[in-house]
Order: C-alpha cells, then structure tokens, then sequence
C-alpha cells in the first residue's frame, strides 16, 4: 500500500489497472474479481466499465452508432475517462476497458496512430494493463457470440493491435483460456508485486 501511495504522490492521480483485450475474453469477470478482491482489502478502489456513467458516458451510450465522425468519438471518451478519473476520489481505478481498447477501436476505424496519441497523452498511462488474450478460434467457441464478417474483421484489427503492444513494460498477458479462478490469482499477484 505504501507504494501505491508514493506513487500517487509522485504522479497525482489515481493507481490505474484496465483489462483489455478482445470482446468475450474474460475482462468484465477478471476486473470484477479484483476489485472484490481489492475491496475486501479494504483498499480505496472503484471499478469502472467504459463508456462510464458519466454525463459523457451516457451521451456515448446513447449515439454511438449514428455518430459519423471517429474523431468526436474519440474526444468524447477521453472526455469520459477524464471525467471519471475527477469524479472518484479513489487511490485505485480498474478499469473494464480503457485506453487500449479506445486506441484499437479508433485504429480500426480509420484514425492516425499520431493523431490518436496526441488526444490521449492527457491521460495517465494505466500503471497495470492486463490483456486477456484468447485466440480468435477461441473466442468463436464462445457460448453468447455469433461472429459476422464484420465482427471476425473487428476482433482480427483489435487482436494486431494487442499484438504490437506486448513489449510494454506496464502490460501483463494472462491467458484467457485458463480458469477463472487461476487467471484472478495471477492478476493478484501481479498487482501484489507492484506493492513491494
């Protein structure tokens, strides 16, 4: 605790985890798993699905599919993760999407990868990006997922994405194909190690 403490100190914002990875790969359950974890820990810890509940992430909600332009989509959800960010007054913020997956989504449709950057480096880096990797023939195995070309075409970009980003420092790839219970010990123990 005492480090994650230092380094608020040292960054002013919040300790920041996010899962990320390809839809159906376990994320919304790990970052549930963890933030139970976290809060029966009794550590100061909110978890956030993107688009949020915020004023920002409502209006995201509500006009994403009729929205022409990926440049306004991109402005909003930083907006979004900016508001959040100043609306918890939390040490900790686990996020169920954040950055990573807002960068391969707008890579996808069509933006800059220059351009992308310059929006988001007014955001804090997440300090932990845990990717949950499931291969594409996995997740088509997937109870609840009927895959259309467009959704195969979809997953496949967000997959390249993930690829060219596993060198991070910040990033931890965990298997998506392991137990629940097994993925969740070692998101913990990743996140523990940070502690020392």
């Amino acid at each position: 605790m005492r480090k994650i403490c230092e380094m608020l100190n040292n960054h002013n914002h919040p300790f920041i985890i996010s899962f990320e990875g390809m839809d159906r790969s376990g994320k919304s359950t790990q970052a549930k798993s963890l933030y139970n974890r976290l809060e029966l820990e009794n550590y100061n810890v909110v978890l956030i699905r993107s688009p949020s509940d915020t004023d920002f992430g409502k209006y995201i909600k509500s006009i994403k599919t009729s929205l022409k332009s990926p440049e306004a989509v991109l402005l909003i959800h930083v907006a979004d993760f900016f508001e959040e960010q100043v609306k918890y007054n939390k040490d900790i913020l686990i996020y169920d999407r954040y950055l990573d997956s807002c960068f391969a989504s707008m890579l996808y449709f069509g933006l800059q990868k220059e351009w992308i950057n310059k929006v988001v480096s007014i955001l804090p880096q997440p300090n932990l990006m845990i990717y949950m990797f499931v291969s594409l023939t996995g997740i088509k195995n997937r109870p609840k997922l009927d895959m259309g070309d467009n959704d195969y075409a979809w997953q496949r970009a967000k997959e390249n994405y993930y690829n060219s980003i596993k060198g991070r420092s910040n990033v931890l790839i965990v298997s998506g194909e392991k137990s629940i219970e097994d993925i969740a010990n070692e998101v913990y123990n990743e996140f523990k190690k940070l502690l020392v």
